[in-house]
């Protein structure tokens, strides 16, 4: 196993030191034991995966109606420069692996593989907090309504919605008012 920094799982590894499932090896880091192998790949191939994503970043964008303007956009250049940092970061680890620098084994192979998924989970984050800094702020009066979005995607050419319905009367119609 790797060195242990701090326990980001809450004393999972105090608790599967107490169950003999690990051993320590110097300070910080610990060496599996057969039955800590065996756990790993019993949890790996039978147990369920938890899905849930629990990520600060998402739950506060809840809560972005509560900012001032100026607050969010310097939140979110913060966290668009986290992210591409990340990013980066990652697709350095990537291109080192892929350049043979970590070596051949299966356990590299596969650290290259979660290596990819955090290097697309951080530039995805990256793209949605862009998207948000640059496209759609809360406080538009348009906001949710540009060309591409959901909402105006659901108006036919003809006005009416593409369930069927009537479009709004009250609305302006832009093409009738350009006269185009």
């Amino acid at each position: 196993m790797a060195p242990v920094e701090r326990d980001p799982a809450g004393g999972l590894g105090r608790r599967r030191l107490a169950r003999g499932l690990v051993r320590p090896r110097g300070r910080k880091a610990y060496r599996i034991t057969d039955a800590g192998l065996a756990e790993v790949r019993r949890w790996l191939a039978e147990d369920e995966v938890d899905h849930t994503v629990r990520m600060d970043t998402l739950l506060r964008s809840f809560f972005f109606w509560l900012m001032e303007p100026g607050d969010l956009d310097k939140h979110l250049d913060r966290e668009l420069r986290h992210f591409e940092q990340t990013a980066q970061a990652m697709r350095a680890y990537a291109a080192a692996k892929d350049r043979g620098e970590w070596g051949t084994s299966p356990q590299t192979r596969a650290m290259r593989i979660a290596v990819e998924a955090a290097a697309r989970v951080n530039e995805a984050l990256a793209e949605w907090a862009r998207w948000a800094r640059e496209n759609n702020t809360p406080e538009a009066e348009d906001f949710g309504t540009a060309p591409d979005s959901p909402a105006s995607q659901a108006t036919a050419k003809d006005g009416t919605a593409k369930d069927g319905t009537a479009k709004d009367s009250t609305a302006k119609d832009s093409t009738a008012e350009h006269g185009h």
